[in-house]
């Protein structure tokens, strides 16, 4: 896609979206903890990408969506 819809175009609205999800309360009630949950596509060998988990903390999410106006 030559340029992504404007909403999703400023990357604090893209980082409040993860930071707004609490996948480990959704993999442990809604998947009774059956699932392990990953943050890219590339989390299997030999093509482990090795980026850090993202945080859990809706107050930041919040605060980066105020400030993506």
């Amino acid at each position: 896609m030559a340029s992504p819809h404007p909403i999703l175009a400023d990357v604090r609205v893209r980082q409040a979206i993860r930071m707004a999800i609490d996948v480990d309360t959704i993999s442990q009630q809604i998947f009774y903890g059956y699932g392990t949950p990953v943050w890219t596509e590339l989390f299997r060998p030999p093509y482990v990408c090795d980026i850090p988990r993202p945080k859990y903390d809706s107050e930041a999410a919040a605060a980066l969506l105020e400030s993506a106006g």
